[in-house]
């Protein structure tokens, strides 16, 4: 599963922390388009009371996170996490706010899997030769924001 493709990584793994895909449409070098279950949006969205989000309904721009929602998605992506390396030998590699999806019923959903490789390396050999991928977040950190 190392380097597969996001949508085909997205497609093979079957667990409730995973966002489902309805219908994968297209997949290219810039962009991919699928329908997936009902998105209210991206942790980060949700966050940021879709701030970087043109046109957001205002009733979206109001949802906010109880502590017990942000406990319990917590719980869902560590149980997904705890998945995704015990059982399908797998290794996210680029877990952001972007990429914990919040469905309308309030699950946490991971997607992104863009830079994900396979954990079962066959010696250390092969897991230096997988690319070094630097993050930049083209967003500010946001603890100055919570910090208010």
């Amino acid at each position: 599963m190392a380097r597969a493709g996001p949508v085909r990584v997205l497609l093979q793994l079957k667990h409730p922390g995973v966002v489902k895909v309805i219908e994968p449409l297209e997949e290219t070098a810039t962009q991919m388009v699928l329908v997936t279950e009902p998105i209210l949006g991206s942790l980060r969205n949700i966050t940021s009371h879709f701030s970087s989000v043109p046109g957001a309904a205002a009733e979206v721009k109001q949802a906010v996170l109880s502590p017990l929602e942000l406990k319990l998605g917590l719980v869902m992506l560590t149980d997904t996490l705890t998945f995704l390396g015990s059982d399908a030998g797998l290794a996210h590699c680029g877990l952001t706010p972007q990429v914990v999806l919040v469905t309308t019923d309030g699950s946490w959903k991971l997607a992104g899997f863009t830079f994900s490789v396979a954990t079962d390396y066959a010696s250390a050999a092969a897991a230096a030769a997988q690319p070094a991928w630097t993050y930049n977040d083209p967003f500010p950190p946001m603890w100055d924001e919570l910090a208010k």
